[in-house]
């Protein structure tokens, strides 16, 4: 039996969105599924505008909407884009729904200016860290195959100084 396709009509609130800035990460861990992951391409700010755009004339936006910047490396795409997608996003937002904006990283490419900005945008914040530096740094590679760990815990003690609270996902193998 097939499955009917999916209809807007049918389904619930849309609370989050998943928003692919750049296939390019500065890494090369060794478990990555993601294809075109040397691809220096970025996602036009029209591109993410019309999504949300969609999104909201679906009707199905939930009053609480979230939207992850992931995939890729976030933090390889300037702050000017950051700056300016969320501000058309938020230009063309009906009222009544609040956004909510985060993004996942791998942490070793922040720094004071990027502190800053997630401060300014109120940007909810992930690491990536796949455990103690033992297990992290088998897996979690650059493009020359030097472990991150390090970079990454200067990343935390970074956010801790700036009281930015983060969560953190792991890749258990």
């Amino acid at each position: 039996k097939f499955m009917e396709p999916l209809s807007f009509q049918k389904m619930g609130a849309v609370e989050h969105i998943v928003l692919q800035p750049t296939p390019f990460c500065n890494l090369d861990c060794v478990y990555c599924y993601l294809p075109n992951r040397s691809s220096t391409k970025k996602m036009s700010i029209e591109t993410a505008v019309l999504t949300m755009q969609r999104v909201f004339e679906s009707g199905k936006a939930a009053e609480v909407l979230h939207i992850r910047w992931h995939a890729g490396e976030p933090l390889t795409v300037p702050i000017k884009f950051y700056r300016e997608a969320i501000a058309e996003i938020r230009k063309i937002t009906p009222s009544g729904i609040r956004i909510y904006h985060s993004m996942q990283t791998n942490g070793t490419l922040l720094n004071q200016t990027w502190c800053d900005f997630f401060k300014e945008e109120n940007i909810q914040l992930g690491v990536s860290l796949d455990g103690p530096a033992f297990l992290h740094d088998r897996v979690r590679v650059t493009r020359r195959g030097k472990g991150t760990h390090e970079k990454v815990m200067q990343a935390i003690d970074l956010l801790k100084q700036n009281e930015i609270p983060f969560e953190v996902i792991a890749v258990i193998r």
